[in-house]
């Protein structure tokens, strides 16, 4: 069985050594370190390759480790027994005996050949022959590093596993298929069974809001009357900016000088520019995108001015699905004000409201959480209230991607 070769209690500490030494998750190999890098590409040359740059890899169990071992690769040093006692109950909280994964793999791509370790946590190094794929090693000056303890370990290792597939490579699979943690697979789930199980709604919209996207998804949406000038285009910043803050002693100032007191107006110049100029808008707009000029609130909230055949309408964006009440915000603000406006992200809007949709599970992306685009991770037991059954109901209602097969080269 599998099981009596998958977990080794003295690979572990040996695996995660490098992502605790300074930090540095590139390293480039010396002479002897490579030449057993090179063996481990050999070794896995046998599989077929698992993406354009020749990469192949595979996913590797072990055991934590002892007491002695976790002291050793945190780093940890006590001087008196009771101290020594805290660290042992700090130990025994993160699992002593629990299974760890990693994913190891070796690519090969122009001058470059790498080995990659990625944990259970997203941390990942990489050991290489060159830092850039481009500069072959003789012409890189990056200084050496030493990790040929861990590749013979770990070349060992990995040919142990690769015997045991060439044996029965559907073993493997089926193992891995079953033991392989949900916390690090990638899958889809509902909008609404994410939302049964969390007791939760993405978004919720009022009468209000929903009359706002009724319309700015109608047939033919106005434009605005004037031209886009950065006088122009304040007045109307302004507006959005006013119903987002809420501030009232803000309504009553100039345009101009509400939005020289944001980031992109002191960034601006603007004495620099006529306000009055189409033209000294779109420089304004060239020297100034580095601050975000087009910006409501800082990389959340965007009006962006859309001209077409000498008129313009302002495209109102929002960042991430969690700024979405600032953008009806903004927007409640503009129509009160008739001004025209478009929200492109109206029908993804409607439809998180509705539960038409699906959310991606991947903890690679998970923080990228853009609207219509809802990328995140299995919930954590214990973090923010999320219950262990909460989260038994969520692996049972997500559709999995199945694990990336590892196969044999097939002999000709």
């Amino acid at each position: 069985m599998l099981e009596t070769f998958c977990r080794d209690p003295l690979l572990t500490p040996e695996l995660k050594r490098p992502f605790v030494e300074g930090g540095i998750r590139t390293r480039i190999l010396d002479d002897r370190s490579l030449d057993a890098l090179l063996r481990i590409e050999k070794t896995l040359s046998v599989l077929e390759p698992m993406g354009s740059d020749s990469c192949r890899y595979l996913y590797i169990e072990t055991i934590r480790g002892t007491f002695e071992q976790w002291l050793d690769i945190e780093d940890e040093t006590a001087d008196s027994a009771s101290a020594m006692c805290d660290l042992r109950d700090d130990w025994l909280d993160d699992y002593p005996d629990e299974k760890e994964w990693f994913e190891i793999g070796v690519a090969r791509f122009e001058h470059q050949v790498r080995i990659y370790v990625a944990d259970m946590f997203g941390s990942t190094y990489v050991l290489a022959n060159t830092r850039n794929i481009y500069t072959p090693r003789e012409y890189d000056i990056t200084a050496r590093y030493d990790a040929y303890e861990l590749l013979c370990k770990l070349e060992k290792y990995l040919q142990r596993v690769v015997d045991k597939i060439l044996e029965d490579p559907k073993t493997y699979m089926d193992y891995i298929e079953k033991h392989y943690p949900y916390e690090c697979r990638k899958g889809s789930v509902s909008y609404k069974d994410w939302c049964d199980v969390m007791e939760e709604k993405l978004v919720k919209l009022d009468a209000t809001d929903l009359d706002i996207i009724k319309r700015v998804t109608s047939a033919n949406l106005p434009y605005y009357d004037g031209p886009l000038t950065l006088r122009e285009y304040m007045k109307v910043w302004k507006v959005a900016y006013c119903g987002i803050t809420g501030s009232e002693s803000m309504r009553n100032l100039p345009p101009e000088e509400v939005f020289e007191r944001s980031s992109k107006g002191r960034k601006a110049d603007l004495e620099k520019y006529d306000l009055d100029s189409e033209k000294h808008f779109m420089l304004w707009a060239k020297e100034n995108a580095a601050y975000h000029c087009f910006d409501v609130s800082y990389v959340t909230i965007h009006l962006l001015p859309a001209p077409k055949a000498g008129r313009w309408r302002p495209h109102l964006t929002a960042a991430h699905e969690w700024a979405i009440d600032d953008l009806f915000n903004a927007a409640q603000a503009l129509a009160a004000e008739g001004i025209p406006f478009s929200m492109p992200q109206a029908r993804d809007i409607l439809r998180m409201h509705e539960m038409n949709g699906r959310i991606i599970i991947d903890p690679d992306y998970a923080d990228r959480s853009r609207i219509g685009e809802i990328v995140r991770r299995l919930p954590e037991p214990g973090y923010a209230g999320v219950k262990k059954e909460q989260v038994n109901e969520l692996i049972k209602a997500i559709n999995w991607d199945p694990m990336q097969e590892v196969k044999l080269i097939k002999k000709t």
